[in-house]
């Protein structure tokens, strides 16, 4: 189905379901918020986007449907390192990426949560592609699974498929290891993050058939492995003395070691790159009376 029909589609469904719950005040369901990540370099799914500070803004309005929410936003990523990364062809690292996405987040029992959703991936500007077919824009659709069961240790697993320029599969295993921090008066004012996640690929590959088509990755299975720690702090409730509104703030510090197992991950402005590359993360949330568990800040 094309993409523009997903889409369509999409919006029926949620025009359907706003007014089912039309008779409770649009206010009181509706909330917002925005992240704001400043990293040391922009790794997505192994490959290097950027090997140069970037800053990745993502604000996001959600609607709440009983036990769930649908959620829709545009996410958006700029370079902001020098042009020491110069490409051959005389272009600089201006890169930007802009990513609008809309999702509907359900609980399917009392221990674990249903993401599904679509997004749409648009490059502007030069990046540092790990392979000549890279796309410069594609669509994707993709589901989550998230557990609620254990309080410390939080499995995950996503999926990706591109419907777009690629029309492959991307899989992703994760598990948080969340140790709580508390004060003086034994509340918790946050926690300490070990993160891992596992990707791998699927029809993501050159294709013999069609070489035409995009490419990712130089062959399916492993991609990648993201070994990772942080600190997350909040979310602390603030009140706005002038408009008198509540909104919660997170702080995220945060560093990553990225083990690149598919040859297409360790390719970067230098060449073919190490195996193992790492970077550092900054990241603030600002939201309503809650952070939802879909953000990339909070949890």
């Amino acid at each position: 189905m094309p993409f523009h029909r997903i889409i369509q589609w999409s919006c029926r469904v949620l025009y359907v379901t706003l007014l089912a719950h039309a008779p409770t005040p649009l206010a009181a369901q509706l909330a917002g918020g925005a992240d704001l990540t400043y990293r040391g370099a922009y790794i997505w799914r192994g490959l290097t986007r950027q090997s140069s500070p970037v800053l990745q803004p993502d604000l996001y309005l959600d609607y709440r449907i009983g036990p769930g929410f649908i959620v829709a936003g545009i996410w958006t990523s700029f370079s902001t390192g020098s042009d020491r990364n110069h490409h051959a062809d005389g272009e600089h690292n201006g890169s930007r990426e802009i990513e609008p996405w809309l999702e509907l987040t359900m609980p399917a029992s009392d221990w674990i949560d249903v993401t599904v959703g679509g997004l749409s991936k648009r490059f502007v500007g030069a990046h540092e592609w790990s392979s000549p077919g890279m796309p410069r824009g594609t669509e994707e659709i993709y589901a989550r699974l998230r557990t609620r069961a254990l309080p410390v240790v939080v499995p995950q697993l996503a999926a990706y498929h591109d419907v777009g320029a690629v029309r492959g599969t991307y899989v992703e295993a994760g598990l948080d290891v969340r140790i709580p921090l508390w004060n003086r008066l034994q509340a918790p004012v946050g926690s300490i993050v070990l993160s891992g996640r596992l990707g791998s690929s699927y029809g993501m590959s050159p294709n013999a058939v069609m070489p035409q088509q995009s490419a990712y990755y130089a062959r399916d299975g492993l991609t990648h492995l993201d070994l990772g720690a942080s600190t997350l702090v909040g979310p602390v409730p603030v009140v706005l003395p002038l408009a008198e509104w509540l909104m919660h703030i997170s702080l995220l510090i945060g560093w990553h070691n990225v083990n690149r197992i598919d040859p297409a991950t360790r390719v970067d402005a230098s060449g073919v790159g190490r195996r193992w590359q790492h970077y550092w993360e900054f990241g603030l949330s600002i939201g309503g009376p809650k952070c939802r568990p879909t953000r990339r800040i909070c949890s």
